[in-house]
């Protein structure tokens, strides 16, 4: 890597930033050798919202296994607060302006737009994908525990592994803690 990356998740109660819920957010900061720098995660509440007859059954069951539906009805937290809370701690840590990393994070990406604007203003334009990764490797994604925080360090795990095959395949020339500002370089395409 060749920059910091900010890296985002969210849990929710669905797919439709418009018509479904969001449960959980996460930030984590990694350095350009994909060290974890810091995180925030916030849970926001919702009250009577498990029960919904909206929420796909499969969608409750997994926040019921993962422990998020009983942080959800415990906390006060409204979108807007978690907004505040999220925004503050980007500009503390002066992450405004970079790539917004993570798997999938066109989902993330379109949540932010929709209910966090302001946060979704501190992002770069571009994202920088895992999905797209995992497909090129050939690699599936590890099954997540379906917690905001706890799948952003498995995602950051899996780029450090995707790297390696890089490295090995002769695809990446340089050591992740070697490439500076400099983009990374590709030793040659194919075997």
């Amino acid at each position: 890597m060749h920059a910091p990356l900010l890296w985002a998740d969210i849990e929710s109660t669905g797919l439709d930033p418009h018509s479904c819920h969001m449960l959980e957010v996460a930030l984590l900061l990694t350095d350009e050798n994909l060290r974890e720098i810091a995180h925030v995660n916030v849970v926001l509440g919702w009250r009577d919202l498990r029960h919904s007859p909206d929420i796909d059954p499969y969608v409750r069951q997994m926040h019921e296994v993962s422990g998020l539906w009983d942080e959800v009805e415990a906390s006060d937290l409204c979108v807007r607060q978690a907004e505040v809370e999220l925004v503050k701690w980007v500009e503390e840590w002066d992450a405004h302006g970079l790539y917004l990393a993570g798997s999938g994070v066109h989902f993330d990406r379109r949540w932010f737009r929709t209910h966090m604007p302001r946060l979704a203003r501190l992002f770069h334009y571009r994202n920088f994908d895992l999905t797209t990764l995992r497909y090129f490797f050939g690699t599936d994604k590890s099954d997540p525990p379906h917690r905001a925080l706890l799948d952003l360090r498995q995602n950051v795990a899996d780029l450090r592994e995707l790297a390696d095959k890089a490295r090995a395949a002769g695809l990446l020339t340089l050591p992740i803690s070697q490439l500076g500002d400099r983009a990374p370089r590709l030793a040659r395409l194919t075997a």
